[in-house]
């Protein structure tokens, strides 16, 4: 779900003012190397700091956190939390899943809030559909309803798996029906076709097909979006 970085939106991202650094502190950089000097990682961050009567109170805004592999991500973050003077720390590009959960002491610690941020249109559904793979085989004939969009209604046979997909429009009946709102909402895997079954939001006709489509639009890794526009 994530969006393309042209030159611009960088320029954006890392500029440094008056303005910013009142807020956050100034921008700073820090990057991983693996032992053969390849980079594997970098964090974007801001320290603000900041002195209460019982000592260091400063805060440490947290602006990306990106690695190659785990051990990389895992050193990036060990280096941000052994900052010294900071007493919390402010992330708000993290993933829904984001693997510093599990890797601190006592996730408790850890206070999470989930807040919108990708919104999914599917504008030509039989194309959207093919662009994807799927976490598991699937051939599923999925009915869309769309006001918005009525060249989206009808019904799709959607045939996929991990390395690629097709898909057509058919006149076949229907396995699942569904609106365009809820099929984007599943479209990148972060929501359970056989969760909104149960939630009476998409009819399944033939048995045992939600559980198909739900685990076929699943995906190890979750949808997020840092990037906020």
């Amino acid at each position: 779900g994530r969006m393309n970085r042209p030159a611009a939106w960088w320029n954006y991202q890392i500029h440094d003012n008056d303005e910013r650094r009142k807020d956050s502190g100034r921008i700073r950089f820090a990057l991983h190397h693996e032992a053969d000097g390849t980079p594997s990682g970098y964090a974007v961050y801001r320290p603000k700091s900041d002195w209460a009567a019982t000592g260091p109170n400063g805060t440490l805004h947290i602006g990306e956190v990106r690695a190659t592999n785990p051990r990389a991500y895992a050193r990036m973050w060990r280096f941000l939390l052994e900052i010294d003077l900071v007493r919390s720390i402010k992330y708000d590009g993290a993933a829904i899943d984001e693997p510093l959960r599990y890797l601190v002491a006592d996730q408790r610690a850890l206070q999470c809030e989930v807040v919108d941020g990708i919104f999914v249109r599917l504008v030509e559904v039989d194309r959207a559909l093919a662009l994807r793979r799927y976490g598991a085989p699937v051939d599923i004939v999925v009915g869309v309803h769309d006001e918005f969009c009525p060249w989206n209604t009808g019904s799709f046979r959607l045939r996929g798996d991990l390395d690629g997909a097709a898909c057509e429009r058919t006149t076949a009946p229907a396995d699942l029906t569904m609106s365009a709102r809820d099929l984007g909402a599943v479209y990148l895997g972060g929501t359970s076709v056989a969760q909104l079954v149960a939630a009476g939001l998409v009819d399944e006709h033939t048995p045992g097909s939600a559980h198909r489509a739900a685990a076929a639009f699943g995906w190890p890794v979750a949808p997020a979006i840092p990037d906020h526009f």
